[in-house]
């Protein structure tokens, strides 16, 4: 069974994005495990990727005002997730009061950590967990998928993780994308595209762009219509900032028609 990893903070329940996760949960039997964080969003440090160690040096009196305010929403929230939970079937457990530090470490035991597109920080705690994580602001399904590829083996390794991992989605319109590669990566491209990909996906094209990475992503992905969920890997090493960059992330990332899968190796 597959276990799929989410997070919240007390004081914003993202409901589109646990509702996303409980129709992904329920499509494909598995079993959810929700994790409600220490923090509020507005004590969060977005500069350092684990803000929980910070509060230790904080008055003791005020962080027990602090969890006990969070409990209280979390409770309120509580109810709503598990009538949703039990409403469609899927199993599910909770964790209250958890760290980032150690929702990173917990993630070694997870298939997929699926994450709210919201959370400002997503970037820094993308790059150090122990899974493939979704992230994402809609409660809808993808109608498009856009593999982002460079012919790197971390790149290999995102499409192939997404591929073990959504086996669902190998109908849905694919498409590879490719920014600037050169002579020999874009022959052994063409070669991994016939003897893997098509394959495996019923309808799938591979397109090649030259120009500025940035520029030319943000294009390529205005030009797909509906619900698209884009795949990256080693690809988004530099890429994956560009997501999260002010002038690109709230733009694309942040529309509720774009979700993003990143799986890299560690």
């Amino acid at each position: 069974m597959k276990k799929i990893l989410i997070a919240f903070f007390p004081d914003v329940a993202p409901w589109d994005v646990i509702t996303f996760a409980i129709k992904f949960a329920k499509q494909n039997s598995a079993a959810i495990h929700a994790v409600y964080l220490s923090e509020k969003r507005d004590r969060i440090n977005s500069d350092y990727p684990f803000p929980n160690d910070l509060s230790m040096a904080e008055d003791l009196s005020k962080e027990k005002d602090i969890l006990e305010g969070n409990n209280q929403l979390i409770d309120d929230n509580l109810k709503v997730f598990k009538k949703e939970c039990e409403l469609n079937g899927v199993i599910f457990s909770i964790e209250k009061n958890i760290s980032i530090k150690k929702l990173i470490d917990q993630t070694v035991n997870f298939d997929l950590l699926i994450g709210d597109a919201g959370i400002d920080f997503m970037a820094r705690v993308l790059t150090n967990i122990h899974c493939p994580a979704l992230i994402t602001s809609t409660d809808k399904m993808p109608q498009k998928v856009a593999l982002m590829y460079d012919n790197s083996a971390s790149a290999k390794l995102a499409i192939e993780t997404y591929i073990s991992l959504f086996p669902e989605f190998s109908n849905l319109p694919t498409q590879l994308l490719s920014i600037n590669p050169n002579q020999e990566d874009e022959f052994e491209m063409h070669r991994y595209f016939k003897e893997k990909l098509q394959p495996h996906f019923s309808n799938i094209m591979f397109q090649i762009e030259k120009g500025n990475k940035k520029n030319e992503l943000e294009n390529f992905l205005d030009q797909i219509p509906g619900q698209v969920l884009v795949v990256m890997g080693a690809f988004g090493r530099s890429a994956l900032s560009v997501f999260f960059h002010p002038s690109f992330g709230k733009s694309v990332l942040k529309r509720r028609d774009i979700s993003l899968f990143i799986a890299h190796d560690k």
